[in-house]
């Protein structure tokens, strides 16, 4: 699998030319039936060119405010590394799925590694999150 690293200069070419062709990290739980405000049929219908009106709503809002909250906290909690805004778009075409990191963070060992804000989780997610984490696979 070749992975392409492309940096994103233009938010609305990034928006309606690149994303719509990949199945994002953040849409992948719906791949699975555990996407709770995406279904697999929604996302297909979505891939195949049908678009659906943008809803900004409170989440997007809540991860577009927290996310530079988090990068300054990972800065905070860990002075040594190094926690810059990351700015790239990689995608695969084989399978057809991307990643838009948050953050690129260049710790003292030498490696960097991405970290994407973390989802806030409600209080009613997290008996379900420690129950998928909980159940063996089949």
């Amino acid at each position: 699998m070749q992975i392409e690293r492309r940096e994103i200069v233009d938010r609305k070419q990034w928006l309606l030319e690149w994303r719509p062709n990949y199945v994002g990290a953040s849409e992948s739980p719906a791949l699975f039936g555990e996407h709770k405000y995406l279904t697999r049929l929604k996302l297909h219908v979505a891939k195949r060119g049908v678009d659906f009106p943008f809803d900004d709503n409170k989440i997007l809002r809540r991860g577009r405010w927290m996310e530079p909250a988090i990068g300054k906290a990972v800065a905070e909690l860990r002075p040594d590394w190094e926690v810059i805004p990351a700015n790239d778009f990689y995608c695969a075409d084989d399978p057809r799925m991307s990643a838009t990191p948050d953050f690129k963070i260049i710790a003292p060992r030498g490696k960097g590694i991405h970290l994407g804000a973390p989802p806030i989780p409600a209080p009613e997610d997290a008996a379900r999150a420690a129950t998928i984490r909980s159940t063996p696979a089949p």
